[in-house]
């Protein structure tokens, strides 16, 4: 009969019984019990037809309640248990690792008789067949035998007296090797014993066994019979009825049985909701493999909250272990922010009464899992886990092991299966406390294991509630586990004291607000030179250094004099059309000096100025032009001749600049204005389809400049080499931080800002002392072969800093920062100067800047834990421009600090480390950073979503390891309709920058759905790039065109290339322009234009490509 077969005969017999028909089997024939009238006639004819099945089934029906049969066949080799199979296998993958090791000792106080303890511990041995277990593998499978006699000689250590003042280290540092050195299981050694004489009648006894013949009631046995052999009182033993390979072989048949089928559904039915792994703060980085280290932060509980406990369990009529567990799931709930929790429980497992005085592995662990709902209260948490804790125990003879190969468990091999924590209780009220005269006392010895990230032990005696909270140190710091359990008592007292109050408002630390040390950490006043608006630092300089140079690019060097003439004559323009405070005025030029000179001109007048980057589709610099009511946009000749027909207030900068110098006017260059004025509008990403423009005032723009100036620091003499684009915020930094200072500011092209080669040149011919840049840039450089500059300040920000490129980064530069913040906080909120590749964080905030981390409450995060990140200070912008509603809602009042300013929701997941620097984990929704441009990825569906053919779409962000994230988008069409990927990105070129365009796309026939009717992000498959350009394929034709093709291939991931492929339509981006220019510079020592690969072919490039040297 196959277990098809069973399960229908299972459920047959199931259905019969829910109506009380009863079959039995009795000597070969079948027996029916049934009230009158029950049975139907299918019924009779069902079991006619599968009589023999029935007969078959019943035959091998486990009575699971009938006493445990002693082996028959005493010469037959012994059964090894289920669960020590599975142990023994998992302790093979590590070997020379003291997984399993159960260490544990005791102080034994009064006069020892050494001798009548050795024999006291030999007889126990000589009792328990387990303790006399050798495993051994046969064709790689392990099988056990029990040798007849087994005596252990127990050896006696003598602590120095010049150690006897330090009593308590010399005796962890004896324990040390016993507990961390690994048990030698092929030779025999089960467990590792020894004596410690402190002195004449203190001593130290230690006692490890191996968890193969061991469990947690087992020490309480082992001690019990311990001390009746050492009293010479061995006859008030109970008699050992079964062996353990009684159990062993009783056990396997059970789980092979049919009946065990039941409570296999069961669990099966549990432990669907078990698939999302739990997400711990740990403060050091996740390994591939789970390590299974351990250490351990004992404490124990205050009288009063033991007291609180116990009280609370009598008006709740619950136990004291229930109640732990409860609070457990919830504190792991408030720690990780996740709602679903499940938790591995220990339980003995040991219903049989014949098992109630064996020492051996027996016990099993049990998955218990909860949703915390928002607004759950304990109480209500505590009823379901007093339900859910009596159910599951009632079922605890289901091997976890078995359970985890029945399911197919997928396993991360970082992390552990079904549950990545657990908790422990255990009552010591009846553990031994006296051999005889002797007086016994436990001494802790930590555990050299954990099975899983974070494991709660409880030992509660009549006296006191000990907690242990076992922890992997691979993954968390000693300090860190130290705070959780700090947390945790304060948690405890909370959730007993307030159990009718939601989970979530329970406080973990003390003290509500700021603590006195994130008020230490926060502590950024910075008393400054406050100038009312930004241009004046630069005017400063100008009286102070008027010939040096403030600006260059190329060929061209303005000193501070000629720029700040050219800023003059804009801004007098400007006012003689009547431009002034509450204006905006656009730039749209190409990179230059007079960019500069614009924004500046435009701050003389008394307006703000809009970044219109010549390289958006005219499309979005409309929209941005409209949305904003810009007066006017300073232009060039060339892109006001590219603009479609209905053209917004151009202005030519030529008409602006006269061939020589312009007067001064009093008017444009000394009129102060309010420092909360507009001191710029800069457009992002937004989720509805359309940028939105974020104001920020002058008084935020100089408290950066004064902050930057500080920290990471500038002089006069520093030569900045400025990369950015002028729609990416950084660019104030490059632009306007040395010429608040007297420094000089390196305009690089376009050209050379995608050229890691040339920028590498640049950074030499020039003498760069501070270059800023994204991730991705300095990819750039490094990927060119650059060697580095030793004076080099290297600032780097945008997107997480990769812990490669700070490893190459380091030797080659004299500084390397990590720079962090959004928009909204006004470029950089906080900075830090990186020595570590390992310790990669963004430091503390800067001059006058605050950061919170805060719960889905609102309230204050406590260090190590995650939570959303808020900024306050004078960083803060005055909100998005025509948009009330979403100002107010992502800009609120500080409820901190005596409520001064405002502070904005950043959308960033942060913590606090213990250490008072800050640490992102990420993003809480779908906004992405692609080489360092903020992304929403509800902007490029939108566009998407817009095309005649497409039907549904998603953006995603593909993360891979050895390479930087990409964009990929998935479409669905309506039927009939289609489209090529060059015509997908065409259109999203019309409407989006370069840098949001997917560089694959994938075609599905629908989109993944979950259960809510949304579409389901984590079942959608990975990026194919699926679609078609539509172009007539032509191969390669030569080697230079042979050669262009494999690069192209390796770098796009595309399966072939045709000499018609424009790079941009198979889907490259920016930065892999610059990948592919290095490349064919490499190997083919050819110079191609990175400008010319937005528009040109492969044919095209090849043909137009020159040599190095004649470039």
């Amino acid at each position: 009969m196959t277990g098809a077969d069973y399960k229908s005969i299972a459920a047959f017999l199931d259905d019969l019984e829910t109506r009380d028909i009863r079959l039995s089997e009795d000597d070969g024939n079948l027996r029916i019990s049934s009230p009158k009238s029950t049975m139907t006639d299918d019924d009779i004819a069902n079991i006619r037809a599968r009589k023999s099945e029935l007969l078959e089934y019943l035959r091998r029906r486990f009575d699971f309640d009938a006493p445990i049969p002693k082996i028959k066949d005493e010469g037959a080799a012994p059964e090894i248990g289920f669960v020590q199979q599975c142990m023994w296998s998992h302790q093979n993958m590590f070997p020379g690792l003291p997984i399993y090791q159960l260490p544990f000792a005791w102080r034994l106080n009064g006069a020892l008789d050494v001798g009548r303890l050795e024999a006291a511990l030999n007889q126990v041995i000589a009792r328990h067949d387990a303790l006399r277990s050798e495993f051994l593998s046969i064709d790689g499978s392990p099988t056990v035998r029990y040798v007849e006699e087994c005596r252990v000689a127990l050896s006696v250590d003598e602590i120095g007296a010049e150690t006897a003042v330090h009593e308590e280290a010399a005796i962890d540092e004896w324990i040390e090797p016993r507990r961390t050195a690994p048990l030698d299981l092929e030779n025999g050694e089960l467990f590792r014993a020894g004596l410690l004489r402190l002195s004449a009648e203190n001593h130290v006894f230690f006692f490890m066994p191996h968890h193969l013949v061991w469990d947690g009631i087992s020490t309480d046995i082992f001690l019990r019979d311990l001390a009746s052999f050492y009293e010479s009182n061995a006859a008030a033993l109970p008699p050992l009825r079964v062996q353990y390979a009684d159990y062993a072989s009783w056990q396997n048949a059970w789980l092979e049985s049919p009946a065990f089928g039941a409570e296999l559904r069961y669990w099966e039915s549990q432990l669907k909701s078990t698939d999302e792994y739990l997400s711990l703060p740990t403060d050091k980085p996740r390994p591939k493999l789970f390590s299974y280290k351990g250490d351990a932060v004992s404490f124990v509980a205050d009288a009063a909250t033991v007291k609180a406990l116990r009280s609370f369990s009598l008006e709740n009529k619950c136990t004291s272990a229930q109640i732990l567990l409860a609070v457990w799931i919830a504190f792991l709930h408030r720690i990780s922010g996740q709602t679903a929790i499940a938790v591995g429980a220990p339980v003995g497992n040991r219903e049989k009464e014949e098992l109630q005085d064996q020492i051996g592995l027996f016990s099993n662990v049990v998955a218990i899992s909860e949703d915390i709902e928002p607004g759950k209260t304990f109480a209500q948490l505590l009823q379901k886990i007093t339900d859910k804790t009596i159910e599951a125990y009632g079922r605890q003879s289901v091997p976890m092991e078995y359970l985890q190969q029945k399911l197919r468990v997928s396993h991360d091999p970082s992390r552990t299966a079904l549950y990545q924590s657990m908790f422990t209780h255990q009552n010591l009220d009846e553990r031994r406390t006296r051999f005889g005269d002797l007086e016994i006392q436990s001494y802790a010895v930590h555990p050299t294991y954990c099975l899983v990230d974070l494991h709660l032990s409880v030992g509660e005696s009549r006296e006191q509630i000990e907690l242990e909270f076992g922890y992997n140190p691979t993954l968390f710091s000693h300090a860190l586990v130290e705070r959780f359990a700090n947390y945790f008592s304060v948690f405890l007292k909370s959730v007993i004291a307030n159990s009718h109050s939601p989970v979530a408002e329970a406080p973990l630390l003390p003290e509500t607000g700021l603590t006195k040390e994130m008020r230490e950490w926060n502590n950024t006043k910075l008393d400054r030179k406050r100038r009312a608006s930004a241009h004046r630092y630069f005017e400063t300089c100008v009286q102070s250094t008027p010939e040096k140079t403030a600006i260059g690019m190329s060929d061209v060097a303005l000193t501070y004099r000629e720029l700040n003439a050219r800023a003059d004559a804009i801004g007098i323009s400007l006012d003689a059309r009547n431009v002034g405070a509450g204006d905006i005025v656009g730039i749209f030029l190409d990179r230059s000096p007079d960019v500069v000179a614009a924004m500046l001109g435009i701050w003389k007048a008394g307006a703000a100025f809009l970044p219109l980057d010549p390289m958006f589709p005219h499309a979005r610099l409309a929209y941005m032009i409209e949305d904003s009511d810009a007066k006017f946009v300073i232009s060039s000749s060339n892109l006001i001749d590219e603009w479609p027909s209905k053209s917004p207030n151009f202005i030519d900068i030529a008409e602006m600049l006269p061939e020589g110098e312009t007067p001064r006017q009093q008017k444009a260059i000394y009129a102060d204005g309010d420092p909360d004025a507009r001191a710029y509008v800069i457009y992002t990403s937004g989720s509805s389809g359309n940028p939105k423009g974020v104001a920020v005032s002058h008084r935020s723009l100089t408290n950066f400049i004064e902050a930057m100036a500080l920290t990471p620091g500038i002089n006069s003499d520093d030569r900045l080499l400025a990369v950015t684009t002028i729609s990416f915020d950084v660019m104030l930094l490059e632009f306007f931080l040395p010429l608040s200072i007297g420094a000089a500011t390196i305009l690089a092209s376009d050209d050379d800002a995608m050229d890691g080669f040339r920028l590498a040149d640049l950074i030499d011919e020039q003498e760069i002392s501070v270059l800023q840049g994204t991730p991705a840039t300095w990819r750039l450089l490094l990927d060119a072969g650059w060697q580095g500059r030793a004076n080099l300040k290297c600032l780097c920000g945008g997107e997480p800093m990769p812990k490669d490129v700070a490893e190459a980064l380091l030797p080659r530069v004299g500084e390397l920062w990590n720079l962090y913040g959004p928009t909204e906080t006004t470029v950089w909120s906080s900075c830090a100067k990186i020595d570590n590749p390992n310790d990669i964080h963004v430091g503390r905030p800067i001059a006058n800047t605050a950061l919170y981390i805060r719960d889905p409450n609102g309230n204050l995060t406590a260090p190590g834990l995650p939570g959303d990140l808020w900024i306050g200070g004078e960083g803060v912008a005055i909100g998005y421009l025509g948009k009330p509603e979403l100002t107010k809602e992502k800009f609120r009042s500080n409820i901190f600090d005596d409520g001064v300013g405002v502070i904005y929701n950043t959308g960033d997941r942060a913590r606090w480390r213990l250490d008072g620097n800050v640490e992102i984990l990420g993003r809480k929704d779908d906004q992405v950073k692609i080489r360092g441009y903020r992304i929403e990825l509800g902007d490029i569906e939108a566009a998407l979503g817009k095309h005649e053919a497409v039907k549904q779409c998603v953006a995603a962000v593909i993360k891979n390891d050895d390479a930087d994230p990409s964009l990929a988008a998935y479409v669905a069409f309506h039927e009939e309709a289609s489209a090529t990927g060059s015509e997908l990105r065409r259109w999203l070129r019309r409407h989006l920058p370069l840098y949001m365009t997917p560089q694959f796309f994938t075609v599905l026939d629908s989109m993944p759905m979950t259960a809510n009717n949304k579409i389901d992000r984590k079942q959608l498959p990975p990026p194919t790039g699926g679609i078609s350009t539509g172009k007539q394929h032509i191969p390669p034709r030569n080697e230079i065109e042979a050669a262009f093709a494999e690069i192209w291939r390796e770098i796009l991931n595309v399966d072939d290339v045709s000499i018609l492929d424009n790079f941009f339509e198979l889907g490259g981006q920016s930065l892999q322009v610059a990948r592919m220019v290095a490349q064919v510079r490499k190997k083919l020592n050819l110079v191609v234009s990175p400008r010319a690969v937005i528009f040109e072919t492969m044919e095209q490039l090849a043909s137009g490509a020159v040599v190095v040297d004649a470039a």
